[in-house]
């Protein structure tokens, strides 16, 4: 079969524009590989840096210790904080200006130390300076607690403590509250800011029974008195309170025959014996 001229034109121009798209197609693939390796070369990587901020000493507590207690370096240590989060005012930061204060509420291990948490302490005093937590127009009186029946172990400084005095009225004993919602400042003769002061040694556990065997309490001098004539009227009792319990309960006391009864007559009912008479059909002699 003989091909036309125009034939084969057609055929020329279809493979003319055949490779023409081949070439058109391998150029624009090329350049797209050269360009992305040239970006590829000249890519800076970006790398997040973080500052380290600014750093300060803080000082807070490394155990607990108690109201009215006074401060060693032992109790203090250092830690660093960002400067940026200790927007608290009066943040101690320096040791010279707590160790010998004394603290005037309880203070625990890890907590920051604060100006208004300290006063400082009298420079004859033994590491306890409890006039420090005297507030205008008030005393401290202490009151003796019966290590059996009273509240040893129990109540603790900050506590809030009823008083019932226990006297002879008319050759009577009688039982009456007279003061409430008294203020312990701290315990024993030793003035112990914390309740747990029992020591595991046997030999030592006596010497720590009788050195909490009275509270020291914060009162008026008017309430003082009443507390002093109760305890030479006769005894004293502390009755723990719930703290959120500001209420006062007035009560008419109670006396001894008032608590035990006694009936001079029984009140059961006598069953005398009745003489029985048996009947039989026998007539009698």
């Amino acid at each position: 079969m003989k091909i036309k001229k125009k034939d084969l034109i057609i055929y020329l121009i279809a493979v003319l524009v055949t490779a023409l798209l081949v070439l058109l197609i391998y150029g624009y693939v090329d350049s797209r590989i050269k360009k992305a390796q040239q970006e590829q070369e000249t890519q800076v990587k970006t790398v997040t840096v973080v500052e380290k901020p600014e750093m300060s000493d803080v000082l807070v507590m490394r155990q607990d210790r108690f109201r009215g207690q006074k401060l060693t370096e032992e109790d203090i240590k250092t830690i660093e904080l960002p400067t940026a989060s200790l927007e608290v005012e009066g943040l101690i930061e320096d040791k010279a200006e707590v160790v010998g204060q004394v603290a005037l509420q309880n203070l625990y291990a890890g907590e920051w130390l604060l100006t208004r948490k300290f006063n400082k302490a009298d420079e004859d005093g033994d590491g306890f300076s409890i006039t420090r937590l005297i507030e205008t127009d008030q005393r401290i009186v202490r009151v003796p607690v019966d290590d059996e029946i009273g509240l040893i172990g129990i109540v603790k400084p900050g506590d809030r403590v009823d008083l019932i005095s226990i006297h002879k009225q008319d050759d009577e004993l009688t039982s009456k509250t007279f003061l409430q919602n008294i203020s312990v400042v701290s315990l024993g003769l030793n003035n112990h800011m914390s309740a747990q002061v029992y020591d595991q040694n046997q030999t030592q556990a006596k010497s720590v029974k009788e050195d909490l065997s009275s509270l020291a309490l914060k009162a008026t001098l008017a309430q003082a008195e009443k507390i002093a004539l109760a305890h030479k009227l006769g005894d004293i009792q502390v009755a723990l309170r719930k703290p959120s319990d500001q209420k006062t309960v007035e009560t008419e006391g109670i006396r001894q025959s008032q608590l035990i009864e006694i009936k001079k007559e029984s009140s059961r009912p006598v069953y005398r014996r009745q003489p029985i008479e048996i009947l039989s059909g026998e007539a009698k002699p």
